[in-house]
């Protein structure tokens, strides 16, 4: 698994990044499932929607997943990444 090898700003009060760039206004564990998604561990793919299983881990690391079974990604055509 890969590591969160940066933390973002975010928002006060919320798990929302704020600075500038790929992950703009994404949930703080956007930037984590795109790492996965780089080395190659993505879950499944339905056409240029990227998912992922979350696990007891990725739960543990991202409390806000408490409730969430997977987290689906697509990258748009600026190179933005968003939660679908």
């Amino acid at each position: 698994m890969p590591e969160l090898t940066e933390e973002y700003a975010c928002y006060p009060g919320t798990t929302i990044i704020r600075e500038p760039g790929k992950f703009e206004g994404c949930d703080r564990y956007v930037p984590y499932f795109w790492e996965r998604f780089l080395e190659g561990f993505t879950d499944f793919e339905n056409g240029d929607v990227l998912g992922f299983y979350v696990s007891m881990t990725d739960k543990e690391r991202f409390p806000e997943l408490k409730r969430r079974r997977t987290v689906k990604l697509i990258e748009d055509d600026n190179g933005f990444v968003h939660e679908v």
